[in-house]
């Protein structure tokens, strides 16, 4: 089995809005688990499917220490071959430790995720 791999690059904080960019390879079931710590609330994710192009319709969650998904589940089914953007709805105020969570990305696939966080 191949292992994950994942990079988490802070952006600076600009304006009120950072951002937060996961690049990663899923490892051979088709999973990525990183955790990084966030402070402030999601405004915005793109996901852009790299070069070895995840399976269509993969998710991500990004898990908080209680066990709740920050992004509501609208970061599921996620394309194959186009870039998208979500805005959560309502998104919460998180200052702590989350797990970047992906499925069903296919054995080895990449991409990238940029988290836009409003903070202060």
């Amino acid at each position: 089995m191949v292992a994950q791999i994942a990079t988490v690059a802070y952006g600076a904080k600009a304006k009120k809005v950072h951002t937060i960019a996961i690049t990663w390879t899923s490892a051979t079931d088709g999973s990525v688990v990183q955790s990084f710590v966030m402070d402030g609330a999601i405004m915005r994710m793109v996901t852009n499917p790299g070069g070895t192009a995840p399976t269509d319709d993969y998710d991500i969650t990004l898990v908080d220490a209680d066990g709740v998904d920050l992004l509501a589940g609208e970061g599921s089914n996620r394309d194959t071959s186009t870039s998208e953007q979500v805005f959560p709805t309502n998104p919460p105020l998180h200052t702590g430790a989350v797990d970047f969570t992906i499925a069903a990305a296919g054995a080895e696939k990449i991409g990238v995720a940029t988290l836009y966080v409003a903070w202060g």
